[in-house]
């Protein structure tokens, strides 16, 4: 969404936006296919396929108070098969696993 948004004049293009966008450039150049997915009504950023994997990534800026961590952990959270689900963000910390979902900071993304 944010690739599309930046193709066209009138949006703000916060630094979320910018973020997305390495994030799907990471992951196009590391020879994953990309889409956005849709999971009981919460839109998740990337769903990233490539051989018999599936990767899920939330993109934010920072994780910032508790309303934009479950905003963020909530659409993984509600995917229940096993493949890894990671939150990426700007963070100058690591935060622990939650549910199983990784936290990376964006310089340490490296599907």
């Amino acid at each position: 969404m944010a690739y599309k948004n930046y193709l066209y004049t009138g949006f703000g293009y916060g630094v979320g936006y910018q973020l997305e966008n390495l994030v799907y450039l990471h992951l196009k150049r590391a020879g994953y296919q990309v889409y956005t997915g849709v999971f009981r009504d919460k839109e998740v950023d990337f769903v990233a396929l490539k051989d018999d994997e599936i990767l899920y990534v939330q993109v934010t800026y920072l994780l910032i108070d508790e309303k934009t961590i479950e905003q963020e952990y909530s659409p993984l959270e509600s995917i229940t098969d096993n493949y890894e689900k990671v939150v990426v963000s700007l963070d100058d910390v690591q935060f622990p696993q939650k549910n199983g979902i990784k936290h990376k900071q964006i310089w340490m993304f490296n599907p």
